[in-house]
């Protein structure tokens, strides 16, 4: 049996798995990652990227990327019996100021596996991935396809785990790993082996989904790039895909026969035309033909009770720690952000700047979101999805008057589309997380804590005689996923007697690097255009105003794009006792 070791084992290239391998990759940790698949899936499943999804994917400068293989779609309509009776536009809704993407990106989840996967394959740069490989044949970050995990043991300050690839003359291979991810799905075997339980149960709908191409009864028409939520004899999807396709996602129940045994009968896409036609508006609707997918899903909604083993080493993230319904396009999003949370605490753990307790922030800060992520879901799919007749017909009596009332309020349209978004994710009341907030002598407009999203506005770089120098871009494009970064911020948008001068940033910024025993890098950022100093300019002030920022301040932000810290620049000697301490 072969033996060989590796800091973190990632089980599962889906888009979970990948999404930690870009991470890991940025922290310079060597890293595998496996799957028992024979290969990538052609399969579409998850369809949405949500806004907060690609401002992260940004860190890594891969997101515009991602942008070009999708569809931007212009507005959603809910159609009531086969009418129109609401919509709303796209551009109106998310006209958002503090962010780069204000939008949802409609691309397979086939196309985002294959992108994740190519963008891992540039990101090799711990120092094992600058040599090419890692000294036994195999490409450092590169998915070792066919590959599953027969055995894992925490065994003292690692896991063992045991891999084979089921192939005739296969020889096994015994991998001792500092860490442990399971990425593999909602039959994981990392979430059994360590010992998790996943509680929930099973809906009694199932849906079926078809990506098809689709000839429009009227081709000049403008609205075939939208979103259609139809509520008629049951619920059906129309989202639109690009080079004249569409995905067609119907709910049903899946107990059709007498013995209450789920309907497994071959699907056919005329099965989804007869929905098409039932349910679309009669001047929307059109031919379906040449699909390219046709399945049934069961639906569950389940969570586990901790995101790691009691041994700390074992960690479960994505569908191996939650699964639940398709409402909303969050799963595949949320999963991300479990590997995007977890993957620069490995980092920082696997270099000794932090003790391996600081790895429970992990389970404080994303088990909250997995739970809230079941019960909205859980509730919203149970109300869209409930086939008894006479709720269906309460139902279709009364949406034609309520949702045009509903979509008439385009702030709350807008506070619905940001949720669902997930820019409302916080950590700051995470119980056992590692943020912190010092409030005294900001005032109360404060805006931001520790804990919260670092919202993204526009900045002006100046060159060192304070002229423009690189042009206007987003804050969020500084910040990437490498290491921590300190915004300084010097005040003075309301006040300008308030503000910091230039050399009061500056010998901030050397006192923190002086004195800081983990790396960041320092951004100043001025109210207004500064004098010989290099740094960078709020456009119009947007920044300040939505931090709350009227005094000098700072933010020290995670790798992860969340505030680690904020306060006052006078605190900033707290803020570096706090940083240089245990659990920062």
């Amino acid at each position: 049996m072969k033996h060989t070791s590796t800091t973190a084992l990632i089980i599962g290239a889906g888009p979970t798995g990948l999404a930690l391998g870009l991470e890991l990759a940025a922290q310079q940790i060597p890293f595998r990652i496996v799957d028992r698949a024979k290969g990538r899936s052609d399969k579409s499943r998850a369809l949405v990227v949500q806004a907060r999804t690609l401002e992260l994917l940004h860190r890594h400068g891969i997101a515009r990327d991602l942008q070009k293989r999708g569809n931007r779609a212009d507005g959603s309509t809910m159609v009531v019996a086969g009418r129109a009776v609401a919509s709303f536009e796209t551009e109106a809704v998310a006209r958002l100021p503090n962010t780069a993407f204000p939008f949802q990106l409609l691309v397979s989840q086939e196309d985002t596996e294959y992108f994740l996967e190519e963008s891992l394959g540039k990101a090799r740069v711990a120092a094992a991935v600058e040599g090419g490989g890692d000294g036994d044949g195999r490409r450092v970050g590169e998915v070792e396809w066919g590959v599953e995990a027969r055995s894992i043991v925490q065994e003292g300050e690692g896991v063992t785990v045991v891999l084979g690839n089921g192939k005739e003359e296969e020889e096994e291979e015994t991998v001792r790993a500092s860490f442990v991810i399971g990425c593999d799905g909602k039959n994981s075997t990392v979430r059994q082996a360590a010992g998790l339980t996943f509680e929930g149960s099973s809906y009694a709908q199932d849906f079926v989904l078809a990506d098809a191409h689709v000839k429009w009864n009227d081709p000049s028409s403008r609205n075939h790039n939208r979103a259609y939520l139809c509520f008629g004899h049951g619920l059906l999807t129309v989202l639109p895909l690009k080079h004249d396709m569409v995905r067609v996602v119907a709910v049903r129940s899946s107990v059709t026969t007498k013995t209450g045994s789920k309907d497994r009968q071959e699907l056919k896409l005329a099965d989804f035309q007869r929905h098409f036609d039932a349910e679309m508006p009669r001047e929307l609707g059109g031919t379906l033909h040449d699909a390219t997918w046709l399945a049934r899903f069961y639906l569950h909604h389940r969570g586990v009770n901790r995101y790691s083993n009691e041994g700390g080493r074992i960690f479960v993230a994505g569908d191996a720690a939650h699964v639940h319904s398709p409402v909303g396009g969050q799963g595949m999003n949320t999963g991300i952000q479990d590997a995007v949370n977890l993957g620069w605490k490995l980092g920082a753990v696997a270099r000794g700047e932090r003790p391996l307790s600081f790895l429970a922030s992990y389970h404080a800060e994303r088990y909250p979101v997995g739970q809230k992520l079941l019960e909205t879901t859980d509730r919203a799919f149970t109300w869209m999805s409930w086939m008894n007749p006479v709720f269906l017909w309460v139902r279709n009596l009364l949406l034609p008057w309520v949702l045009p009332r509903v979509f008439a309020d385009v702030e709350r349209v807008r506070a619905n589309f940001w949720e669902m978004s997930e820019f409302g994710i916080s950590y700051r009341d995470a119980a056992g997380g590692v943020v912190g907030t010092a409030a005294e002598g900001l005032g109360k407009g404060l805006k931001i804590h520790g804990g919260d999203r670092v919202l993204d506005g526009r900045i002006r770089g100046c060159d060192d005689d304070g002229e423009e120098g690189e042009g206007e871009k987003y804050l969020l494009e500084l910040l990437d996923a490498r290491t921590h970064h300190l915004l300084l911020f010097s005040g003075g948008v309301v006040d300008d007697s308030e503000a910091a001068s230039e050399g009061d940033l500056h010998r901030a910024e050397t006192k923190f690097a002086e004195n800081s025993r983990i790396a960041a890098k320092v951004h100043a950022i001025f109210a207004e255009k500064p004098n010989g100093q290099t740094g960078y300019v709020d456009v119009d002030g947007v920044l300040h105003r939505e931090f709350g920022f009227s005094k000098p301040a700072y933010i020290l932000v995670r790798p992860d794009g969340y505030a680690a810290h904020v306060g006052p620049l006078s605190a900033l000697d707290d803020l570096i006792r706090w940083f240089n301490g245990p659990t920062a």
